[in-house]
């Protein structure tokens, strides 16, 4: 069965990531502050996915403004340049090695930082994804979890 992507959808951007408030909370049976989970579930409702699957001659990709879930095919290795945090036209992105065969270094722009570094290296694990969410300014929050049924 084929896949079919739509291209031609807009952007859409819900509200900045509440940086006032930790993320984590250890008092929380999941760990996870209620402002964060009120702001993941206002992305929820937008439904702002619009997939790109990518292939791995297209390393070096920049991020575009159209889509925002990048499904890529590492080859041995691949890498994502980050837009300006502070410009960004989706609320969030997600990074997904389809193949595992090889790292993806993503790397924010000019002096923004992903979690206060200068890149980030996704394992060459299948299916890993990679949600990268810009705070306004000059960082990107990333976490990742694992892939696989």
């Amino acid at each position: 069965m084929a896949v079919r992507f739509t291209f031609g959808k807009t952007p859409t951007q819900s509200s900045r990531v509440p940086t006032e408030t930790p993320f984590h909370d250890k008092g929380s049976l999941s760990g996870v502050s209620q402002p964060w989970i009120r702001h993941f579930q206002s992305m929820q409702a937008q439904m702002p996915f619009n997939p790109f699957a990518v292939a791995a001659a297209l390393s070096p990709l920049t991020v575009d403004s159209i889509h925002n879930v990048l499904l890529i095919n590492a080859g041995g290795g691949f890498t994502v340049q980050l837009g300006p945090s502070k410009s960004a036209p989706f609320s969030f992105y997600t990074v997904t090695n389809v193949s595992g065969g090889g790292a993806i270094t993503i790397l924010p722009s000019g002096t923004d930082t992903i979690n206060g570094l200068a890149s980030l290296t996704q394992t060459a694990t299948q299916w890993r994804t990679t949600f990268l969410i810009p705070d306004g300014k000059t960082n990107w929050v990333a976490f990742s979890i694992a892939g696989g049924g």
